[in-house]
């Protein structure tokens, strides 16, 4: 039990329910105003460091026989699919880095979001003429 305001007592399981739920909404609201071709900028440079590490590590693996080129595809895509899954729940915070350098916080916020919409609109309507 843990004591929260005024003495009352709140199992942990409760309080660590509704810090985990606080943090979570951080982290949502952290990046509700991030267009999303950024986020799909550093979404990709992260899951494409991923798998350059996941290849280099597959490298330091001593083997007995050179791998065809059919070993080599298959593993291509094995490594492609674990980078996926390895960034799907940004975890690593890589984004968030790539996110600091590409989108400044300074411009996270609603007015520069809403700008950026509309010049996003603007562009498609002029590319339509």
């Amino acid at each position: 039990m843990s004591k929260l305001n005024k003495g009352i007592s709140v199992p942990h399981s409760k309080v660590f329910d509704s810090s985990q739920k606080r943090i979570e909404n951080t982290q949502l609201n952290k990046k509700q105003y991030i267009p999303k071709p950024y986020k799909d900028v550093a979404s990709g440079m992260e899951r494409q460091f991923v798998k350059h590490m996941l290849s280099e590590m597959d490298k330091s693996i001593d083997r007995a026989e050179k791998e065809s080129s059919a070993d080599e595809y298959y593993k291509s895509l094995n490594q492609n699919e674990f980078a996926k899954k390895i960034t799907e729940n940004d975890n690593l915070g890589l984004q968030d880095v790539i996110l600091d350098q590409v989108y400044p916080k300074r411009l996270r916020n609603e007015f520069a979001y809403k700008n950026f919409i509309e010049m996003e609109k603007i562009i498609r309507i002029r590319k339509s003429i």
